[in-house]
């Protein structure tokens, strides 16, 4: 499970989005109580420890992301 806070644009939620596109995953997405920042909960089966590194550095590109 991956836990992200991120300001509510859409390209950055889109971005988020397209990494955590497969079938075996799912996306969770939740605003704020003022709008501007959204919570990101995806839930993915991860085959190999090396692929939840290579996904947590994707996300990095990410401006104003926090990773929980």
């Amino acid at each position: 499970m991956f836990k992200f806070i991120c300001p509510a644009k859409n390209e950055n939620i889109a971005h988020l989005e397209s990494l955590f596109n497969s079938d075996s995953s799912e996306v969770i997405i939740r605003q704020s109580a003022k709008g501007n920042f959204v919570s990101v909960t995806a839930k993915e089966i991860m085959l190999s420890p090396e692929k939840v590194m290579e996904r947590y550095k994707e996300v990095e590109e990410i401006p104003g992301l926090l990773s929980l």
